[in-house]
């Protein structure tokens, strides 16, 4: 089943821009809001007929034309009818449909179709809307159709088709693709324009249709289709533009003639007035040579069978030559598909650069510095640089020689060891790069021994001292290629452990009793621990810390042992448990009662385990001492708190244990209680205290509103409120004399809370850059830490950490309720490039070199320095790499020089900068 959504939308009507229209359809006339099938529809050609092809279901989707789907401008999205409507022709479910009719019980919702819901519907549809019969027999060329429509359905199973009739038989047009969806799910209104065949040239007789499929597997998407503002007319005489490169020109120079937007069947002629002419689509360019000083008039003529434009456009050539050209580029020898970046290294007030790549992807740019030019033609291809200070301009030319190369060294390499690697112990490398034969090797081992080798499979290495070392394989190939690759090594200081350990009581226990065995020995995070514990349970252990360890068996000694290894070294510690069988002694009573009145008795009930004797005081009681395990009842008089205490032996030791008796002058209890908090909010819980006198034995609440609802405990705790509210709460106390309640109404007041919300949970900015904060749905609001806010009791304050923050905002509601939320702020250190302006390599240890220096992690780099004629005298891709002021030995002029970089940081943002660097002596 289809969902049907209805939103209002303003109308687009499209015109299209024609010598001749033959036929021409908004849909409007008759207006109708829905359910008017399209068959009939009268256009002043006639009406539009319905033909149903191949195979329909007893409930087809229809077409209509109504505003249920509206029309619009194009870019629009779909909508239902506004104000007086826009009528479209579209398909739509119908009333008939029996599970259409639960979203759509009208039918015609718009462009909104039923994809059926098997067994139950069958909605298969095949159907062709066809207009009447257009006259084009008075057209030259051949008439173009061009309409407004929204397409999605489901294709291949749901689509339309655009048909066309040339007077004899249909023929199948296009298929026109889905158009984009809305936000709001609606389709996006577009513009389609088809040039009609040949066939319709001077035809009296064409139609044009539009035919829907739909096949019944219950599976589609809105909207189906929806058709509008359809134009059928001869095309006008062609638009007629160019493009001049430069509109002044120096003698001896040339520019660039260029057609825009060349259409088929258009035949172009052009006469450049200096005995230069041509016809066709890529014009040459003009040459001044072919001329003296002057005003020259570039015109274009363009017929495409039904009509003539013209376009001209001044080219003023001056005696002129004020700038000088000159191209600055990384490599000149490249591999098929490599890419470089070519620098403007002119002299002059430049104002327009106009290159032409041959040979490569990018043809051409109009760019100062264009970069990453992609060369993909094998050969000797020539690269061109003109530029103009807006009167003269100049040209540089450079030669670009493409080849096949062969595929570069891919350095790798596995270091083999036995963890751990400690001083004085040594490792082997397995070389697992791929390259050519006859490759050069070059590796370094830091702090190894050897510390070099140039062997594809170096020897083994060894070290005699501690630390972090890097291992570097720099392969080049015989055609002079290279890759690196790094690895970074550990080597341990290795000393063997000092296994250790302590009991929490003495060797000698009793049976049945536990140990907790305190790991203390010495040795690396890396050290496995393994205990064995004979007697005891678990009677093994590995790891740090066992468990506690119990014996269950008389004897002895048994043997704790503790093993612990680190870096291949062991040591061991032992500990003689004994086990013997000890009297438990656990003294215990009950009395019958521990709340009395003056006069009566209690009885005291020993429940020890392991005496031999009994000793027991009474203190307030008669009689207030007594020796044996069954006391007889014990009489208090005078109302108090008094302890009863029992003392029990045997031959291991003592044991005692006490218990408060309470007597009370006594009478019916009167009830009054008190709460942690009266005022609170939902889900908030609170703690009641009874203070009621006179002593109750029993206590019944009642917390409506509460959960949970009632206790019968003294101080019940954690009484939870969820629904705002005003709640009452009852009391009913009683003892042996009596019984009374009370009832506080509206005690408890519950009030309403709100969660904070923040405009985001997490946001990354570069250190030194500011983010605002943002908190709402409170009256006031906490942000902490306070470091680098602009306030920290604002609902939005700016934030400038130094470094990655969470931030968390406390919110308190009207109601005095808080909430919290945490917002965290990721910091990234900025990426920055410095090169020196400035150097002098003269040996005196002072600005001897130029570097480019950066911060942030580096993926990739070029560093290029040139001289003023252009010739690169300086290449690097290594950021620690200098440059000594000399080229190929000697030692360069003094005087200005250029550089261009590229870098690529790991975070994948590139930076690409030029400027100048002084060299003096």
């Amino acid at each position: 089943m289809k969902t049907f959504l209805i939103t209002i939308q303003f109308v687009l009507l499209y015109n299209m821009a024609s010598a001749q229209i033959f036929f021409s359809e908004e849909f409007n006339n008759p207006p109708c809001n829905t359910g008017c099938p399209a068959t009939g529809f009268i256009n002043p050609a006639g009406p539009w007929t319905l033909t149903d092809i191949g195979v329909n279901g007893p409930t087809p989707n229809e077409w209509f034309v109504s505003c249920a789907e509206n029309g619009a401008f194009v870019g629009d999205c779909g909508t239902g009818c506004i104000g007086l409507g826009d009528a479209t022709l579209h398909i739509a479910s119908t009333i008939n449909q029996v599970f259409a009719g639960l979203v759509c019980p009208t039918g015609d919702c718009g462009a909104a179709y039923y994809a059926g819901f098997p067994p139950l519907d069958d909605v298969t549809t095949n159907k062709r809307i066809e207009s009447p019969t257009i006259d084009c027999s008075s057209a030259l060329c051949a008439p173009t159709i061009s309409f407004k429509y929204i397409f999605n359905g489901e294709p291949p199973f749901d689509y339309f088709m655009l048909e066309y009739f040339d007077g004899v038989t249909w023929n199948i047009l296009d298929n026109p693709a889905q158009t984009t969806i809305c936000p709001n799910g609606q389709g996006r209104w577009t513009l389609y324009t088809l040039p009609l065949p040949a066939s319709a040239i001077a035809n009296a007789n064409v139609k044009i249709g539009f035919r829907w499929i739909n096949n019944n597997d219950g599976s589609g998407a809105d909207p189906s289709v929806a058709i509008d503002s359809i134009v059928v007319g001869a095309p006008s005489p062609p638009d007629v533009q160019f493009t001049v490169g430069d509109n002044t020109v120096c003698t001896g120079s040339t520019t660039t003639i260029t057609l825009n937007n060349p259409q088929p069947g258009v035949t172009y002629s052009w006469d450049y007035n200096n005995t230069q002419t041509y016809t066709g689509t890529t014009p040459p360019d003009f040459d001044s040579n072919l001329g003296t000083a002057g005003d020259y008039e570039i015109i274009l003529t363009a017929d495409n069978g039904c009509g003539q434009s013209t376009a001209s456009q001044i080219i003023t050539v001056n005696d002129c030559n004020t700038i000088n050209a000159v191209i600055g580029l990384t490599a000149t020898d490249l591999c098929i598909n490599d890419a470089i970046d070519f620098f403007d290294l002119s002299t002059g007030n430049i104002t327009s650069w106009s290159w032409t790549f041959n040979g490569s992807q990018t043809g051409s740019s109009s760019l100062e510095d264009p970069a990453q030019i992609v060369f993909d033609t094998i050969g000797l291809h020539e690269v061109i640089l003109i530029v103009s200070d807006g009167v003269v301009s100049d040209t540089d030319t450079v030669l670009i020689n493409v080849f096949y190369c062969l595929p570069p060294p891919d350095a790798a390499f596995i270091v083999n060891f036995n963890p751990p690697v400690c001083i004085d112990s040594c490792v082997t490398i397995t070389n697992t790069s791929n390259y050519l034969p006859g490759a050069t090797f070059s590796w370094t081992f830091e702090s190894g021994i050897p510390s070099t080798a140039n062997t594809a499979d170096p020897p083994e290495i060894c070290f005699n001292s501690a630390g972090s070392f890097e291992f570097k394989l720099v392969i080049t190939n015989p055609d002079g290629q290279m890759d690196s690759v790094t690895a970074d090594f550990i080597v341990l200081d290795c000393q063997p452990p000092q296994a250790s350990f302590t009991p929490n009581t003495a060797a000698l226990i009793c049976v049945d009793s536990c140990m907790t065995f305190n790991n203390t020995s010495t040795a690396s995070v890396n050290a496995t621990y393994e205990w064995t514990f004979p007697g005891g349970t678990p009677n093994n252990f590995i790891g740090a810390n066992p468990p506690d360890i119990c014996y269950a068996t008389i004897g002895g000694p048994y043997v704790a042992k503790l093993k612990v290894t680190d870096f291949g070294l062991s040591d061991s510690t032992t500990l003689d448990i004994t086990v013997q069988d000890c009297p438990t002694l656990d003294a215990l009573f009950t009395a019958s009662v521990i709340n009395i009145c003056p006069g009566d008795s209690i009885l005291f009930t020993d429940q020890s385990t392991g005496a031999v004797s009994w000793d027991w005081t009474f203190a307030g009681g008669t009689p207030s001492t007594f020796s044996g395990q069954a006391p007889p009842y014990i009489t208090y008089d005078a109302p108090g708190t008094y302890t009863a205490q029992l003392i029990i032996t045997n031959s291991s030791g003592n044991d005692q244990y006490t218990l408060d008796i309470i007597v009370d002058n006594c009478g019916a209890p009167i009830p009054a209680f008190s709460a942690s908090q009266t005022v609170i909010c939902a889900g908030d819980c609170i703690q009641f205290f009874d203070e009621s006198t006179s002593n109750p034995q029993g206590w019944y609440w009642n917390f409506p509103g509460g959960s949970p609802s009632f206790s019968t405990q003294e101080n019940p705790p954690y009484i939870c409120y969820d629904a705002p509210g005003v709640y009452p709460v009852s009391l009913r106390v009683f003892n042996n004399l009596g019984i009374d309640s009370i009832t506080i109404q509206g005690y408890i007041i519950v009030n309403a809370s709100s969660q904070v919300a923040t405009t985001f949970d997490s946001t990354t900015i570069l250190l030194g850059e500011s983010v605002t904060l943002g908190a709402f749905g409170g009256v006031s609001y906490t942000w902490y830490p306070d470091f680098f806010l602009s306030d920290d009791s604002v609902a939005a304050p700016v934030a400038t950490p130094l470094d990655t923050t969470l931030y968390s905002v406390v919110m308190t509601d009207l109601n005095g309720c808080t909430s919290t939320a945490q917002v965290l702020v990721n910091v990234r250190p900025p990426n920055q490039v410095f090169v020196p302006n400035i150097f002098s390599p003269n040996s005196d240890a002072v600005n001897d070199f130029i570097k480019l220096y950066t911060t942030g992690p580096i993926e990739r780099l070029e560093f290029h320095i040139f001289d003023r004629w252009g010739n690169r005298v300086f290449f690097s891709d290594d950021v620690n790499e200098r440059w000594d002021g000399t080229y190929n030995g000697k030692n360069c002029n003094t005087g200005v020089y250029a550089y261009f970089y590229r870098i690529a940081f790991a975070d994948g943002k590139v930076i690409r900068g030029k400027g100048d660097i002084t060299l003096i002596r």
